[in-house]
C-alpha cells in the first residue's frame, strides 16, 4: 500500500508522527488481516480500488481503524463524511506484534450520529467516538 500510494502521489494522512508512513502501513495491515481473521472474511488486496476500502463482504463496505494504544477511541478523518464513509467501522486495538483486541464495529449512521468533531495536533479536523459506543460482536447480516 505505501509504495502504491507513493508512485501515485496520494497524500500521506498518518497521524502519529513518531512512525513513518511504511511503518504506520504495515501496522495497521495486521490489525485489518486480525479482523478479517475473527469475522472469517477475505481483505481487500486491490490498490488501485475505491479508498476507504479494507473489507468488502457483498455490497458492505468495512473501514477497519487501527491504534497500538489499548485505550484510545475510534477517530476518523475529518475529510470523510457520511456520504462518502465505509457502511461500516471497525477498531483493532493493541500493539502490531502483540496480542490485539477487537473494540467493536458501529455502522456508518451510527457513528456519523454520535461523534464528536475534535481538531489533531496536526490541526485538522477528525471525528470522534468513545470505543464504550461500539456494537460487540461480529457484524450481523455480512454474508
Amino acid at each position: 500500500v505505501y509504495t502504491w500510494a507513493k508512485e501515485h502521489g496520494l497524500q500521506d494522512m498518518r497521524k502519529d508522527p513518531t512512525k513513518t508512513s511504511l511503518q504506520l502501513n504495515k501496522d495497521s495491515a495486521k490489525g485489518e488481516v486480525g479482523f478479517c481473521k475473527l469475522q472469517n472474511v477475505f481483505y481487500n488486496f486491490q490498490l488501485d480500488g475505491p479508498s476507504r476500502v479494507d473489507v468488502r463482504v457483498g455490497d458492505k463496505i468495512i473501514d477497519i481503524k487501527w491504534t497500538d494504544n489499548p485505550n484510545y477511541n475510534l477517530a476518523v478523518c475529518g475529510h470523510i463524511t457520511r456520504d462518502d464513509a465505509a457502511d461500516y467501522f471497525v477498531l483493532m486495538r493493541g500493539p502490531a506484534d502483540g496480542v490485539m483486541e477487537y473494540a467493536g464495529h458501529i455502522s456508518r449512521d451510527e457513528f456519523y450520529d454520535n461523534c464528536t468533531t475534535m481538531t489533531g495536533h496536526d490541526g485538522r479536523p477528525f471525528w470522534l467516538l468513545n470505543a464504550s459506543q461500539l456494537n460487540k460482536g461480529l457484524i450481523p447480516n455480512l454474508l
